[in-house]
């Protein structure tokens, strides 16, 4: 396996209230159901943590590597994944906000068919996880936003609609609860979409 799983949740989630990494999600973390979703993928799995750094690293399991971005408060999503990248030698990513549907299996197998870095779609409308060649990454990375490195990245249509959500206030996770399959096949919801990758 060459991917890492990098999952960026240093965010301080001022519109949800409490940490997104900590809602409950079928009696575990929502954090926890990423991690599992991207383990059969991965030969390693780091968090970037910030502004409720000791509260999630608290329940992350051993083997998941945590790394703290202290200036999360004046940073952003690029400079998260900046830090992951310098810890470790994968040469391809799963990259994911913690705020947004854990993926099911058949969209990370359509995105690794890719060898580059590539997005999942619905409709036309780009969402997370995103795949990224972290060779050509590290050469953008600092300097470019996460959306600019993946401008000229492989689109790849899936059959799962919450690939575009991004569930950052409650409403639109109660919502996504109530709606959601749990099968990870598709979603009736039709809330705030993922228009950025947003911690």
């Amino acid at each position: 396996m060459t991917h890492v799983g990098i999952i960026l949740a240093a965010g301080a989630s001022t519109r949800m209230g409490r940490p997104k990494a900590l809602l409950e999600l079928d009696g575990q973390p929502l954090i926890a159901h990423h991690l599992q979703a991207m383990a059969p993928w991965c030969r390693d799995l780091i968090v970037v943590l910030g502004a409720h750094a000791e509260e999630i690293g608290a329940i992350l399991p051993q083997d998941v590597q945590s790394i703290l971005n202290p200036a999360w408060a004046r940073t952003g999503p690029a400079e998260s994944l900046a830090l992951a990248m310098a810890h470790t030698n994968a040469t391809r990513a799963w990259v994911t906000p913690v705020d947004v549907p854990p993926a099911p299996q058949a969209v990370l197998s359509a995105l690794a068919a890719h060898p580059g870095s590539c997005v999942p779609t619905h409709a036309g409308e780009s969402g997370h996880p995103v795949q990224l060649d972290l060779v050509e990454a590290q050469r953008a990375l600092p300097g470019q936003t996460l959306r600019e490195v993946l401008a000229g990245a492989t689109r790849v249509p899936v059959e799962w609609p919450d690939t575009t959500l991004n569930l950052n206030t409650p409403e639109a996770w109660a919502q996504w609860c109530a709606t959601r399959d749990p099968s990870g096949q598709s979603s009736t919801l039709a809330a705030s979409k993922s228009s950025s990758s947003a911690e």
